[in-house]
């Protein structure tokens, strides 16, 4: 039936697919077309609920733009979900279709008030719009405990209140982003390694200090200005960027062509290359370089003749480039 439900069983490139259903021993094919991907919820996922389910307006309404945040609680038959939220007594029975996919409140993560609220759903009860502090405590039914900084004990709230700070961890990797105001030699692009956060009478007050890389002065400023970049890894291969016309601490001998290896990361990101060529180590600025990757083949992979090779090694045979 079109409500039926199936694991797909053996893919095919360009061909019907094989799949389970349940309920049924025997396999099924079923074109590409005609079928589609179920979002699949477990439990435990945190979902928003829609303000009109189905065509019914949500009970809880849509007070003040606040949104309703609640939690899987179980699964039936895969279609109807049972959800447990801290604004509402017992359990809340939904169609899959009148909720989506959140990400979740973990303990540990820095929160703020969302911009423009005017009440969290239990009142402020000493806290203020202001206010910044850290998840320590998650229910089941996604009620959050929150400790905040110059707040004694701990404040209970609906997440639905609140929205995540971006943090970053100290030895993270980090560049300046485009919009970035340029600080001497430093400007979009630069990479460098963050060393600590910056506070004021105990409270965190936005800044982060980096240490860019051949900088001599901690560079400190807003989280805003900086985003994650993916550290790189002793043993990885790099080459410098086309777009480098003279590399920070020279050519040493190499060329845009030279591909070498990081032997060793300095503390604020330099890196320090070996390449078969160079008679000495070869310092680069993380900020230009591209990693070479090599492209590993698999089963299914679409594939043509490089437009460089004149004859394949075990020649064309009935292909042609």
């Amino acid at each position: 039936m079109s409500a039926s439900l199936a694991a797909l069983e053996r893919p095919r490139v360009g061909a019907s697919n094989t799949v389970r259903v349940a309920g049924r021993d025997s396999l099924w094919k079923v074109a590409p077309g005609d079928a589609e991907k179920f979002p699949g919820f477990v439990v435990g996922d945190w979902v928003r609920v829609k303000q009109f389910l189905g065509n019914r307006l949500c009970p809880e309404g849509n007070v003040s733009g606040r949104e309703n945040l609640a939690v899987v609680h179980s699964v039936h038959d895969f279609f109807n979900l049972e959800l447990a939220c801290c604004y509402r007594k017992g359990r809340w029975d939904v169609h899959y279709s009148e909720v989506e996919k959140v990400e979740c409140f973990k303990t540990g993560q820095h929160v703020s008030f969302r911009v423009g609220l005017s009440e969290p759903r239990w009142g402020w009860r000493g806290a203020c719009p202001t206010n910044k502090g850290v998840i320590v405590g998650v229910n089941y039914n996604g009620e959050v405990k929150v400790s905040f900084f110059n707040l004694p004990g701990l404040w209970r709230g609906d997440p639905a209140d609140l929205e995540v700070e971006q943090m970053l961890e100290v030895g993270e990797w980090v560049k300046l982003k485009d919009h970035a105001a340029r600080r001497k030699s430093l400007g979009p692009g630069s990479i460098g390694v963050v060393q600590g956060l910056g506070y004021q009478t105990d409270q965190w007050d936005g800044t982060v200090s980096v240490c860019f890389c051949g900088e001599p002065e901690l560079w400190v400023g807003s989280i805003s200005e900086l985003e994650r970049v993916n550290r790189l890894q002793i043993g990885q291969e790099v080459r410098v960027k086309l777009s480098v016309e003279q590399p920070r601490f020279g050519w040493s001998g190499h060329t845009h062509a030279s591909i070498g290896t990081v032997t060793a990361i300095d503390a604020d990101g330099k890196l320090r290359i070996y390449t078969p060529a160079g008679s000495k180590t070869w310092m680069l600025d993380p900020s230009e370089v591209d990693l070479v990757v090599e492209e590993n083949m698999k089963t299914g992979d679409w594939v043509r003749v490089k437009s460089c090779v004149a004859t394949p090694f075990h020649h064309w045979g009935e292909v042609t480039s």
